[in-house]
């Protein structure tokens, strides 16, 4: 784990307290994520992201970052919400026993206004919280994080991707060796040690965030995480995704009556939509595709139809199948 000078961690630690409520910086909280490496390219030049790679990296760039590229990055949304997560020496104490109104208790009397956070849902791994509409902060629904962790490396070798690794804390700002080869590479780079519970909706979601960073920093995904794209793929093609189709009653935020499909069964239906995104890397190659001839997902059979439309080309690309 390397810790940043201070030309690198004063302009994320100006731009993380202009943009997260002062009284949750008293916590001595960890911001990490996501939102950390939002947070990095929001705030950083170009200059800088190109000498904190030379800093450590050896070799010219395998990655092209230029102005063009980084006005990309800036352009769009840094993160779709704000991970907080603490450390076992932070006096500020989360359980997992608590309910939800436990927790907005603890944080309402923290807060400089009893309605400053609404708390909104709670999941088995954190407690999400959206700011009050007239707040003057970013909108961002903020996560407390349950789980405490010894180290802020303990904390990183539990991310998915090691794209996540940045954590600031204390205004000191700390990355990875696997964050700056991701940088290096420009590369999705997946942590092999990281597991799911085997089951086909965890695969998908680890991936969707695989291919979040992709599409949001411009990056393409290294060998280990474009083969775990195809092969999760393989097994959604013979998912039975109507299965999760049921129908969820829920209300908004001003109490109207909402009837959706389920969260599971966007997610799978989504991630199949997004196959013609595999075509985009440059490990993509076109007898890939013959995996999936007489798909029944008719967003996957779409993309065959498409790339692999003359029997020929089937031909071609079968004779030089290697996976």
């Amino acid at each position: 784990m390397n810790r940043l000078g201070k030309e690198y961690s004063d302009p994320i630690t100006d731009y993380i307290n202009s943009s997260i409520p002062s009284w949750i910086l008293d916590l001595k909280p960890c911001v990490s994520g996501g939102y950390a490496l939002g947070c990095m390219f929001s705030s950083l030049n170009l200059g800088l992201i190109k000498k904190l790679i030379d800093d450590f990296s050896i070799g010219d760039y395998s990655f092209n970052f230029d102005d063009k590229v980084l006005y990309s990055i800036k352009s769009k949304r840094i993160a779709n919400d704000i991970d907080i997560f603490f450390i076992d020496n932070d006096s500020f104490k989360f359980s997992s026993d608590y309910s939800l109104d436990d927790y907005t208790g603890q944080i309402n009397s923290l807060s400089f206004h009893s309605d400053y956070m609404i708390a909104e849902r709670e999941s088995e791994h954190a407690v999400t919280f959206r700011k009050n509409f007239a707040d003057s902060y970013s909108n961002l629904p903020i996560q407390f994080i349950k789980k405490k962790y010894s180290s802020i490396s303990r904390l990183f070798s539990s991310f998915d991707i090691h794209n996540c690794c940045i954590a600031w804390k204390d205004n000191q700002v700390y990355v990875s060796d696997d964050f700056i080869r991701s940088l290096y590479l420009g590369e999705v780079l997946f942590n092999s040690n990281y597991t799911t519970d085997g089951e086909v909706v965890s695969d998908v979601f680890q991936c969707l965030r695989m291919m979040k960073y992709r599409k949001r920093y411009g990056f393409d995904y290294n060998r280990e995480a474009y083969n775990r794209l195809l092969n999760v793929y393989l097994r959604l093609d013979g998912y039975d995704i109507e299965k999760h189709s049921c129908k969820v009653i829920t209300r908004d935020y001003y109490g109207a009556r909402i009837t959706e499909k389920s969260y599971v069964y966007n997610m799978l239906n989504n991630f199949s939509r997004d196959f013609f995104d595999i075509t985009r890397s440059n490990k993509f190659r076109k007898q890939d595709l013959l995996y999936f001839l007489g798909s029944k997902n008719p967003h996957i059979a779409s993309v065959v139809k498409d790339k692999l439309f003359l029997e020929d080309d089937i031909g071609f690309h079968a004779n030089k199948l290697i996976f």
